[in-house]
């Protein structure tokens, strides 16, 4: 880990350097190496401001602090990087489990047939198809698919018509509103 402690209105100190350095060791075990960390010590009439900025392979934290003391200015100031890393560090491990431990929950859920005659690819062709869903007998009207559709995660919905006796889609466009597929005539 590489600290610059740069100091302003007030003399450099080799014993406060060494506080810096030793105070940022605590944060060394959120962040993977390299780690750059530039502290800013500033020294104004009674009040004292440490400014950190640790860079580590994008991710950039920071924080500033003032009080009266600068040793617990610095004191205040990690603590508030470390908290601000703690929590990236929990938002990466929440992300991780929900995307890595969802695709292993669907994949031992669904049972993948292998697909028929008609829905094999041409030869030539690199597309596969691994999953064959079969969609839902019971009609419903394009309201009810709509209550339907905001119970979902999918932003589609494939239904057949009440009233057509057709399959439709009914999907979720991104300014919000909806869209319905329904076969040409």
């Amino acid at each position: 880990m590489q600290v610059n402690v740069s100091f302003r209105h007030m003399p450099s100190s080799d014993a406060l350097r060494s506080y810096v350095e030793t105070k940022l060791l605590k944060v060394k075990k959120y962040l993977d190496e390299p780690i750059e960390a530039h502290v800013a010590l500033t020294a104004e009439k009674t009040q004292h401001r440490a400014s950190i900025q640790i860079d580590a392979h994008g991710t950039r934290v920071k924080a500033e602090h003032s009080t009266t003391d600068m040793y617990a200015t610095v004191d205040l100031a990690v603590d508030k990087i470390e908290k601000q890393l703690r929590r990236h560090k929990d938002r990466m491990k929440e992300h991780h489990a929900t995307t890595h431990a969802g695709s292993l929950r669907m994949a031992q859920k669904e049972t993948i047939r292998k697909p028929s005659r008609a829905a094999e690819p041409r030869a030539g062709s690199n597309l596969q198809i691994i999953r064959i869903e079969p969609i839902d007998g019971k009609p419903m009207t394009v309201d009810e698919a709509s209550l339907q559709l905001g119970f979902m995660k999918n932003r589609f919905i494939v239904f057949r018509n009440m009233e057509s006796d057709e399959v439709n889609v009914l999907y979720k466009r991104k300014d919000g509103a909806l869209g319905l597929i329904v076969p040409g005539r």
